[in-house]
């Protein structure tokens, strides 16, 4: 009897609460570190207070060693007309398929994510996080194509994701103030 009531309030929070924050996010197999590094542009995120009000946001990783780079993230507030804030810190993969990653800014500033999806050529990649408060569509060009994108938050959704906590980052001027992007201001 007490596995049927164990069983019955497990259904109800996943029919009710969804439980998806203790639920393993579904990462990528096997990612190509060689392949992963690079230039990366920031094409939507849940914004959170290091990159609200951001535009022109992209990542770069570098490698450093064996398992070691350099996370470059460089951004302008409010105006492409800004000058380009540049924060760079040191990252490493933390499992052998190299889907986990931690990132690491002013020695004391950790923050893990993990790569949900990555394409063949490693053009789009998808990050998140654990808590599903933050996640990345990350695309090698400046924007990605409206399918693109709609698969991208599929694969979010999968995972748990409220996609309707996204917003795109302004890449180009014209972006801002457009319906679906992240609100700057000077």
């Amino acid at each position: 009897m007490r596995l049927i009531k164990l069983i019955s309030i497990a259904t109800a929070c996943l029919l009710i609460f969804g439980c998806t924050k203790n639920t393993p996010l579904v990462t990528e197999e096997h990612v190509d570190p060689d392949e992963f590094v690079g230039e990366w542009y920031v094409i939507s995120n849940i914004p959170y207070f290091a990159e609200r009000n951001k535009v022109g946001s992209k990542t770069t990783y570098l490698k450093t060693g064996a398992n070691s780079y350099q996370d470059i993230f460089e951004s302008r507030n409010g105006s492409f007309n800004n000058k380009i804030d540049k924060l760079v810190g040191s990252a490493k993969s933390l499992n052998e398929h190299n889907t986990q990653w931690q990132s690491i800014f002013y020695w004391v500033m950790r923050f893990k994510f993990e790569v949900l999806d990555v394409d063949d050529d490693y053009q789009i990649a998808l990050l998140g996080h654990q808590s599903r408060k933050y996640g990345w569509v990350m695309a090698r060009t400046k924007s990605i194509s409206t399918q693109s994108y709609a698969q991208a938050m599929l694969v979010f959704n999968e995972n748990g994701y409220d996609t309707t906590l996204f917003s795109k980052v302004p890449q180009y001027s014209t972006d801002i103030g457009k319906e679906g992007y992240q609100v700057v201001s000077n």
